[in-house]
This record gives structure tokens, C-alpha cells and sequence, in this order.
């Protein structure tokens, strides 16, 4: 059975050792209460039992006395009581006369105290005239006879040592990481990753291939700039690239000379990178250095991903991993396509994701 929504949220937000110990305090109480529940309707049944066996008993024994109270056969008389008495529940038994005379009377085992005794008279009637009475002494049930029902601690005491083990399993790991968090190395300050991207840009060479990146950058003064500098500084020095501007809401990096599907999925990596940040990026990996201008009607048409600027002889080369093709001609350049790639396979998408959370540490 599936549990509403909002009653499975509450019940993730709960810590684990919480909900055991929450567990044991409930199984607990539940075991008290059936405990109570149960002996009090076993004690009703015995109680019932014991009722009805006591009037059997009453009833048979009247019926059989009735007779030889009647014929005057008072010799037979104690071979009854012998056979009544074979009851467990039937202490002792004697038959009185009318006027109070004892007729006879017999004690099954030794005398027990008053308290325990149920005490019982039955009236003999012969011919609408009474006769003889009968007083019957029973033994009343043992409060002690109702077995206690243990078991039902049990579940509750598993749940309270799992709890105390989940415990002890998180105070360990948290003691054991402390000095791992102390050994870890401090991050390079903003002054540095700044310095060590711009020493980059100036010793890199010059490259016909640029990286454009056209993104919500305003997004930039929202956010901690030490984490987007980083991002850059790391992806640079992984990738032999370097800053080369950044104006007019378009970034710019110099890519190596020559390029190869690995270096389209290192791109992809910066791509999935900005896509964590929110920024939501358009990339276009550009040889023909367009005006301002250009690039801008390019985003302007384009839906975000990772583009590629490419002619013919290119399109064979990539025809694998092109999503869209865009034909376009721009004056004095001619005809040109702008290729959207995707992720290789399901191996480069993974491998991507690993590396996205590398770079962003």
C-alpha cells in the first residue's frame, strides 16, 4: 500500500535512530496493553469455565442424591459423594437433613483456608416438600493459572538494540571523519584562482578556435564568484585553454588547434558545469571570428546546448553525434551549418556527470 505524500515527507525527515526509538516506544506500550487485554479475557473464560463446571457438577450431584434421599438408602450415599469428589474443583461436600441433622460428609484433600473456598447450597425437594440440602465447598480459580504472555516484549527489545546499534554506527563515522576534514587541503583564494587564469590567457598561443558562450550571466552577481572563477581556472588547465574576453554578455576561450571528439566532450563538461549553476548556456565553438553582432543573432535563433560552426567537409565528421542542423549564410563568409551535439553514448553521459562534480568541488 502506497502512503500519501505528505505522510511519506514526514516520515523521511524523521532521523533513523529517532523513528526506532519512536518504534520501541510504541511496540512497548502495544505490548502492555495486549498483555492487559489478554489476561483479562483469558481470566473471563477461565472464570466462565469454572461457572459452568461448578453448576454441572451442583446439577449432577442433586440428581443422584435425590433418589436415595427419597428411598431412604442413606448407605449408598457416601459412594456418590466419593464419586463427586473425584472433581478437582470440588473441595468438600456434606448432606444435611432437613432439620439440620448431617447425613454424611466427605473432604477430598487437606482442609484449605476459608479465603480460597466458593461455598455452594442446593436445596432437595422431594414430592414438593423439602427434604435435604446439600453445601457444596469449591476451590476458586488461581489468579496465577493465566500464562503471561512474554513474547510480546520481544519485537519491542529487538527494535531498541537495533536502535542503540544505529547509534553507536553514527557516532563512529563521525568520529573517524574528523581528522579527514582537518587534513583536507584550503581552497585557493579569489585573488589566486584570478591570477592563475589570467597567467594562462597570456601564455597560451594564439588559436583559430574559440569557445562563445552566451549565458544569463546576470545570475553571476547572485552568486558566490569564487565558485564560477574556479569552475574556469579548472577547466582551463584540464583542457589547454585559456580566457581570451569577456564583453558584451559573451565569454570567450581559446580551444586547441586542433580538435577531436574528446575535446567536444570536455566542452560538454563545462556545459554541464554552468547547467548546475543555473546560467542555462549557449556554446558555439566558432573558427570564422564574427563581429559582435553575429554571434548575437546566432543566440538569438539557437535554443541553448552546444553548437558547432561547421562546412560541409566537417558534416561527414560529426554525423554521428549532430541533434540539429541549422544551414545559415553570413556575408563574406557564405554558407555555413550550425550543428547541435549531444551526448555520445550512455558510457560519455556518466563519465560527464562524474566530472561535473570534480570540477565544482
Amino acid at each position: 500500500m502506497k502512503l500519501p505524500h505528505k505522510v511519506s515527507q514526514w516520515l523521511n525527515t524523521i532521523p533513523t535512530f529517532k523513528f526506532l526509538f519512536l518504534l520501541a516506544v510504541f511496540l512497548l506500550l502495544y505490548a502492555v496493553a495486549a498483555q492487559s487485554f489478554l489476561a483479562f479475557k483469558q481470566k473471563d473464560y477461565k472464570d466462565t469455565q469454572s461457572s459452568q463446571l461448578i453448576d454441572f457438577i451442583i446439577k449432577s450431584g442433586d440428581q443422584q442424591l435425590k433418589p436415595l434421599l427419597a428411598s431412604n438408602r442413606y448407605e449408598d450415599i457416601p459412594e456418590v459423594i466419593a464419586s463427586l469428589l473425584t472433581y478437582q474443583q470440588l473441595q468438600s461436600l456434606a448432606v444435611y437433613e432437613a432439620n439440620g441433622n448431617l447425613i454424611d460428609k466427605a473432604v477430598a484433600k487437606p482442609a484449605v483456608t476459608a479465603q480460597t473456598l466458593l461455598p455452594k447450597v442446593s436445596n432437595l425437594s422431594i414430592k414438593e416438600q423439602e427434604t435435604a440440602y446439600v453445601i457444596y465447598q469449591f476451590t476458586t480459580p488461581n489468579g496465577q493459572l493465566f500464562a503471561n504472555h512474554h513474547w510480546l516484549y520481544y519485537l519491542s527489545g529487538m527494535v531498541w538494540l537495533l536502535a542503540a546499534l544505529t547509534l553507536l554506527l553514527k557516532i563512529k563515522p563521525n568520529r573517524a571523519s574528523k581528522p579527514v576534514v582537518a587534513a583536507l587541503e584550503p581552497r585557493v583564494s579569489y585573488r589566486a584562482e584570478l591570477k592563475q587564469l589570467l597567467k594562462r590567457s597570456q601564455q597560451q598561443p594564439q588559436s583559430s578556435n574559440l569557445l562563445i558562450i552566451h549565458a544569463n550571466w546576470e545570475l553571476y552577481n547572485k552568486k558566490p564568484k569564487q565558485i564560477l572563477l574556479s569552475l574556469f581556472n579548472k577547466w582551463t588547465a584540464h583542457n589547454k585553454s585559456s580566457l581570451v574576453s569577456f564583453e558584451n554578455d559573451l565569454l570567450i576561450f581559446a580551444l586547441p588547434e586542433e580538435l577531436s571528439l574528446e575535446n567536444f566532450k570536455k566542452i560538454q563538461i563545462l556545459e554541464s558545469c554552468l547547467m548546475q549553476l543555473d546560467f542555462n548556456p549557449t556554446l558555439l565553438i566558432n573558427n570564422l571570428k564574427f563581429e559582435n553582432a553575429v554571434y548575437q543573432h546566432f543566440f538569438s535563433i539557437v535554443e541553448p546546448g552546444l553548437w558547432i560552426e561547421a562546412s560541409e567537409d566537417y558534416l561527414q565528421t560529426l554525423s554521428d553525434i549532430i541533434k540539429t542542423d541549422i544551414e545559415i549564410e553570413v556575408e563574406d563568409f557564405g554558407e555555413f551549418h550550425l550543428l547541435r551535439i549531444d551526448a555520445l553514448t550512455a558510457d560519455d553521459a556518466m563519465a560527464i556527470e562524474r566530472q561535473t562534480r570534480f570540477l565544482l568541488q
